[in-house]
């Protein structure tokens, strides 16, 4: 895929465009439906982050099963529980995306979700580009 890199100055060659982060903790009944609306995107330029804080229950065999079976680049990392915001931590330190798509375990994405946002940041003049805050670790 090509992009115009004037509209993003920080991205690089070995970077995705968007980061979908995922952090759970015991909810692997719904994590099957959050994943399962990231493998429907037609704008596949993503990655997925999913932290683990520390579940108990089923979640790391749907994880395993969805590595196996994923149409998108799947990461997973389990911590020792911590709370969200420890999850939040940990998946800034290694997500690789320009922009960051936070989606919780209960939610999911519309299949044109990531195409209509990069559209409409795509949309916004160059010179305006600079008035939106940036996200850094």
């Amino acid at each position: 895929m090509h992009y115009d890199l004037s509209l993003y100055p920080e991205w690089r060659e070995s970077q995705t465009l968007f980061s979908i982060f995922i952090p759970t903790y015991n909810r692997a009944r719904l994590l099957n439906r959050a994943l399962e609306s990231c493998s429907h995107q037609t704008f596949r330029d993503f990655e997925v982050m999913v932290v683990d804080d520390g579940s108990t229950d089923d979640t790391i065999s749907i994880l395993k099963k969805w590595v196996n079976k994923a149409v998108f680049r799947l990461r997973w990392l389990k911590k020792e529980n911590g709370g969200k915001p420890r999850a939040y931590n940990v998946a800034l330190e290694q997500v690789r995306g320009y922009f960051l798509v936070v989606l919780d375990c209960d939610d999911c994405l519309v299949e044109n979700a990531l195409g209509c946002f990069k559209h409409h940041w795509e949309e916004i003049p160059n010179d305006r580009k600079p008035f939106f805050p940036e996200w850094k670790v």
